[in-house]
Order: structure tokens, then sequence, then C-alpha cells
């Protein structure tokens, strides 16, 4: 690739994907901070406010529920498209197919072989000829 070319970048998530996943990470650290606290001054006296609704309901829903929307971020089917291109996957697979047929040959290489009627016909002109037997 050329140095002034630009290669176009595809990112493993798309916009969304990012907003979800940021947004369940928010909500799984408000529920561990929300668990947080519930200790008492002093060693002999037990506080109440452990067992409190807070710390056993609310919290704990909060970060399953923030689990439960980055595991959604992860499986979602991400949409990206290349930078500067169409859509999806057919228009990469397409880009990719032109560039292979407009690579030039080195010296050296051979053309790709090809297959089918055609093949046989242009490559021996009729004659069929074992491979691996010289002609005569």
């Amino acid at each position: 690739m050329k140095q002034g070319e630009k290669q176009g970048s595809v990112l493993l998530f798309d916009k969304k994907k990012y907003t979800w996943l940021i947004a369940g990470l928010v909500v799984t650290a408000i529920g561990f901070l929300l668990m947080i606290g519930g200790a008492s001054e002093d060693p002999e006296v037990f506080d109440d406010a452990v067992f409190s609704f807070r710390r056993l309901t609310l919290a704990p829903i909060l970060v399953l529920a923030g689990y439960a929307m980055q595991i959604y971020a992860i499986m979602k089917k991400t949409t990206n498209v290349p930078e500067g291109s169409g859509r999806g996957r057919d228009t990469m697979q397409q880009k990719t197919q032109q560039k292979t047929e407009q690579k030039p040959q080195q010296k050296g290489q051979q053309q790709p072989e090809q297959h089918g009627r055609q093949a046989q016909t242009r490559h021996h002109k009729g004659k069929k000829h074992k491979p691996g037997k010289p002609k005569n």
C-alpha cells in the first residue's frame, strides 16, 4: 500500500454497541457503590443498616442489570461499515475482490489457472495429453 492511501478501517463495535457497553459499566458501578457502607462506628454495637433495602435488593439488581447490558452490547449484531464505503460485509468482500483482481502480476509469477471447458480448449487447443508425459 502506498503512503498516501488510506485503508478503510472497521471498528470492532459500532457507536450503539459502545453506548450500551459504557451504560452497562456505569449501572454496574452504581450498583457496587450502593453496596458500600453499613459499618458501625463501634465494633461492639451491631448496626442493622447492613440489611437495608438499598444494600440487599436495589444494589444487586443494578449490578445484574449492568452485567446484562454489557452482555447485550457484546452479543448484539454489528452493522459496521468501512469508512467511506457503501454498506456492510458485501461491500467489503467486493472491495477485497476488486483489489485482488487489480493487482499487477509480478515477474516470475504465473497467471492463476482457469478451470472448466474454456481453460481446457485454450491451453490444449483440442489436443488432450496426460500430465507428466512428454509431448512428441
